[in-house]
């Protein structure tokens, strides 16, 4: 097994105990400090990797819009989280889950960054399959199933095609 190939599927082993952590997390004796800790788990994979640099836009772009795409999306009673504390409606645990995937997007997602057609059926489809496992896990409920999954698409269409800018406009940074 080449290196890289080596490295991706560390970085997908750790991005799916994260996601684990952090959903599963969430309805444990320790709602905040387990997706706590699965966000330093893909942390300090990224800081071990050298890869914090070019990450952090990332990290910053996708926590905001995952806090104000599902706070939008809870404001509008598309979305319904079973947990507390929330900002602004959006989870803790699911805004350490979106800061983990900007961390993560660029070494695990980045074939989806290349074309604007593939992050828009990729992300809203990765996106509503990710919120629907979700759902099945009983973290979060779509309150009105066609209009929340058309939502959830279009919130993680339009995150896609944000995170696709900024991979555009830091191509040169070092993954």
């Amino acid at each position: 097994m080449n290196n890289d190939r080596k490295q991706f599927l560390i970085d997908l082993v750790v991005f799916q105990i994260a996601w684990f952590g952090c959903v599963l997390g969430s309805a444990s004796a320790y709602p905040f400090w387990v997706p706590l800790l699965s966000f330093f788990l893909v942390l300090g994979r990224i800081i071990t990797t050298g890869r914090f640099r070019p990450a952090f836009p990332f990290l910053l772009a996708s926590t905001a819009l995952g806090m104000v795409g599902d706070s939008l999306l809870v404001r509008l009673d598309l979305l319904a989280f079973y947990a507390d504390p929330t900002v602004g409606g959006a989870p803790l645990w699911m805004i350490f889950l979106w800061a983990n995937f900007g961390l993560m997007v660029r070494p695990l997602f980045s074939w989806f960054l290349q074309t604007q057609a593939r992050c828009l059926i990729g992300f809203s489809l990765g996106g509503l399959i990710a919120y629907f496992s979700g759902w099945q896990l009983d973290r979060l409920a779509f309150t009105t199933v066609p209009f929340s999954s058309l939502a959830i698409a279009f919130e993680w269409a339009m995150a896609g095609l944000v995170l696709r800018q900024l991979h555009l406009r830091y191509r040169n940074i070092d993954r």
